[in-house]
């Protein structure tokens, strides 16, 4: 079984992490995924993901595999290749960046730093949005950044400033030498300056051609709640979406819930509008689902 740092973070920020048949698991959001980056989820057959399961007593697990693969798919991740300069970008782009970067400092950020200015961030996001639900306890807050100093590597921050104020910060995840920005918080207030030009004109700048990584990637596709983050970085700085399969497996009792509500899958989607937290779940476990049969 190897050494997986990323997983140890992940268990000393709190989060519930087992292995099961060597393979390193974690709840998320009431399911279990494995405890790795997408480039390097191990190959994972159904009857194991069903003993993980069990074990953990999750409704459901949720993987992928062929990552990268050159089909055309409806699951994917969104990812930049190196090498990356300014000059690919668009005229509009390049100038909104130099705007960007000659009124903010961007530069990776202590966790001392984190501690004193990073929650005021995420708490301004929230208030700006109205959706607390994504916003951690300051608890929280600070044992994600303990655990990261810990696993020195494998956790790191990059921040934004208007001289001594942070009003951006990025949490990158690394493993294997690629990077995944695992959360990325923004105060409203100043992204008149450009601060998320700035923030990832320097992010991608730092990490392919500075520290030569595979790839940065800003997550999976989208399904729990809307949002055009990752058209944004495919238009202005050419992401790509590199296609998956998504594997789903199921307990038989979620199996039966999902199958009978799935006929009905357009009408939860027509009440978008409604922000209870429990229609959103609703359409984003049915919309994997069809995500999941696309692939029969």
């Amino acid at each position: 079984m190897i050494d997986n740092q990323y997983a140890m973070f992940l268990q000393s920020s709190g989060e519930e992490v087992f292995i099961s048949n060597n393979i390193f698991w974690h709840k998320y959001n009431g399911f279990i995924v494995p405890a790795y980056l997408p480039h390097v989820t191990p190959t994972i057959d159904e009857f194991t993901a069903k003993k993980a399961m069990k074990y953990s007593k999750s409704p459901f697990a949720r993987w992928n595999s062929s990552f990268g693969q050159n089909d055309e798919a409806s699951w994917w991740y969104v990812v930049r290749q190196a090498p990356y300069s300014m000059q690919q970008c668009s005229k509009k782009t390049r100038s909104n960046i130099r705007r960007a970067i000659k009124n903010l400092i961007v530069r990776p950020v202590s966790l001392d730093e984190m501690q004193e200015q990073g929650y005021a961030v995420c708490e301004a996001a929230v208030v700006r949005y109205g959706n607390s639900a994504f916003l951690p306890s300051r608890a929280e807050f600070s044992r994600r950044l303990t655990a990261a100093g810990a696993f020195y590597g494998t956790v790191e921050y990059v921040g934004v400033f208007v001289e001594e104020k942070m009003i951006a910060f990025s949490e990158n995840h690394i493993q294997d030498n690629a990077v995944f920005w695992e959360s990325i918080w923004y105060d409203p207030e100043y992204l008149r300056l450009g601060s998320s030009y700035a923030l990832i004109h320097f992010m991608l700048e730092y990490y392919l051609n500075t520290r030569n990584m595979k790839h940065v990637s800003d997550g999976c596709r989208s399904i729990y709640h809307e949002t055009n983050f990752q058209d944004f970085l495919i238009r202005r700085f050419g992401f790509e979406k590199f296609y998956s399969k998504l594997e789903l497996v199921y307990s038989p009792w979620f199996y039966f819930i999902v199958s009978l509500l799935y006929p009905f899958r357009c009408v939860l989607d027509a009440l978008r509008a409604c922000r209870a937290p429990i229609l959103a779940k609703g359409r984003a476990v049915l919309c994997q689902e069809e995500i999941r049969r696309s692939f029969l």
